[in-house]
């Protein structure tokens, strides 16, 4: 649990807190800017966040980076220290008096080890950052209370709530088999898509069966007709010339492709020609002002750009007849080492450039059809993960929903002291909604938010939960001190800030008093500077 938090700009240098519910109390003109959410977003720091950081700039604006130091007590007491000036480091304050230096991923550890370590597959910060709603933070959408913040899917939202309820094993190797075979699927797509494989249509993957069907059959021919000379398949074509004639299509094709840039760059050599003085006569006669000159000047600059143009397309002219010419005797090298290795056969070389263009052809329908039934299987697969991991969410959530709502409805009942609608969590796979009553107002639908916490807390570990003044906003005191029973029923600890009429409420002492640990108003603010006159104090805080 934690016990204080120190910081030298407070106005009570030290708070100390209780083991259960704590409040921070405001006054009943809902003062604004007298820090009751700072408070809380400094809770939210000791604890590894950063909504001081990143929503409560004013502060080290005004201040200046400063530390806070704070004691932990776990399986021992530890007491740390954290600077807004280097968030990404802590300090941890031995009993020598020397501190030790660690980095924040290695506290973060260190909490989820101490606070949420039954909880897998969620860091520390995934398991309480939810239930810390503090206000400037995105995470008080009443209607979206599970969305921790706005660009969250749906589905990672359903996802946490399993994993918090420790419910996400049955799913784990499935949802493992289903990401590695999507990613499997990305990776051959992409590819695909670069031209690196094939990728056919069913329509293409059937032609490919007929053609295959046809070049077995004529390799069958072929077989028979050289049945009399007792010579097998495997013999005529060894692998020495089917390699060669491999390389030769190959070379083929590269010659082809030098040819025809060959063929352009001498195109260029051919049409670069100038344009002479005389060929301007006729503009003349159409432009009496025409400069000649000028013209011819600007002529000759050009034709000195092609000078330098054609001495390069000349060179590189020559490049190309010199990698043709190593071509065609690679090609020529391909052609002897087939006659060569044919030549003790005394078989006609077209039979074997027959079988070879035949096993070429088929090894390429076969690897595309190979490839489609990849695709294919692939598909199938992550549908059928997709559809087992539905159905067990379905299962799991409907467990998770029931609880939820049953648990909600009775502190409905507790809160308010009579039977009234309360608000309905439903969980799909992929989305949920969260059914505030219709008589619930805007300001009033923010108590919803405390509700769902609550009895998230009553159901899994979630070892504390941190709420702001305006979730309280609108309910009236009667709930509030109900409210608060709830908080003092909670193993774990609360932290809260309070202020309205509830906080000089009669009924409401007995429930208050004993929980503050901390008040501030207009003349008692949370540090020992003022900076309200410099900024909107329409701002909660």
């Amino acid at each position: 649990m934690l016990i204080y938090i120190e910081c030298d700009w407070f106005t009570e240098r030290r708070v100390t807190f209780h083991e259960k519910l704590n409040i921070v109390v405001g006054d009943r003109a809902n003062s604004n800017s007298i820090g009751k959410s700072t408070f809380l977003k400094i809770i939210d720091f000791v604890y590894g966040g950063d909504a001081l950081i990143t929503h409560g700039k004013d502060v080290h604006e005004t201040l200046g980076h400063h530390s806070y130091i704070f004691q932990l007590r776990l399986d021992k007491d530890y007491i740390f220290e954290r600077n807004t000036g280097a968030p990404t480091l802590l300090h941890v304050h031995q009993s020598d008096g020397s501190k030790l230096e660690v980095s924040i991923s290695d506290y973060l550890d260190f909490l989820r080890f101490h606070y949420t370590k039954s909880i897998e597959h969620l860091s520390f910060r995934s398991v309480v950052s939810l239930v810390t709603r503090v206000w400037g933070r995105d995470n008080l959408d009443v209607m979206r209370p599970l969305h921790n913040f706005k660009q969250e899917r749906g589905s990672q939202c359903i996802e946490w709530l399993i994993k918090v309820f420790k419910r996400f094993g049955p799913l784990e190797d499935m949802s493992i088999r289903k990401a590695n075979l999507s990613e499997e699927q990305k990776s051959l797509n992409a590819a695909a898509k670069q031209s690196i494989i094939p990728k056919i249509t069913k329509a293409k993957y059937i032609q490919n069966n007929e053609e295959i069907t046809k070049y077995e059959s004529r390799l069958d021919s072929i077989r028979n007709e050289i049945s009399t000379l007792a010579i097998s398949i495997n013999e005529l074509i060894d692998d020495a010339v089917l390699e060669q004639k491999v390389q030769k299509n190959q070379l083929l094709e590269i010659k082809m492709s030098i040819s025809s840039e060959l063929e352009r760059v001498r195109a260029n050599l051919e049409d670069n020609k100038s344009i002479s003085k005389r060929s301007f006569q006729p503009l003349l006669e159409i432009i009496p002002s025409l400069n000649l000159d000028k013209l011819d000047s600007i002529e000759s600059f050009h034709n000195g750009l092609t000078r330098i143009l054609r001495k390069e397309i000349k060179e590189k002219e020559h490049e190309l007849s010199e990698q043709l010419r190593f071509v065609d005797d690679q090609i020529s090298a391909c052609n002897a080492a087939m006659a060569k290795a044919l030549k003790s056969s005394g078989n006609p070389a077209f039979i074997v450039d027959s079988v070879v263009d035949i096993s070429l052809g088929l090894s390429k329908l076969n690897n595309e059809n190979e490839l489609y039934d990849k695709f294919t299987d692939l598909k199938k697969k992550i549908k059928e993960l997709k559809d087992k991991l539905k159905e067990q969410k379905l299962v799991i959530l409907s467990e998770i929903e029931s609880r939820l709502n049953d648990d909600i409805e009775r502190l409905v009942n507790f809160i308010y002291g009579e039977v009234r609608a309360s608000p309905k969590l439903e969980l799909k796979p992929e989305k949920y909604s969260y059914e505030i009553p219709r008589d619930t107002g805007t300001g009033k639908a923010y108590s919803n938010l405390i509700l769902l916490d609550a009895s998230l807390l009553r159901h899994i570990d979630i070892p504390f939960l941190v709420h702001d003044s305006l979730l309280f906003k609108n309910v009236e005191n009667r709930a509030i001190e109900n409210i608060l029973r709830v908080y003092q029923s909670l193993n774990q600890q609360s932290f809260i800030s309070l202020d309205g009429e509830i906080v000089e409420s009669s009924s409401a002492k007995s429930l208050v008093e004993p929980c503050a640990v901390l008040y501030l108003n207009a003349s008692k603010l949370l540090y020992t500077v003022d900076w309200r006159k410099d900024k909107d104090i329409t701002s909660s805080n």
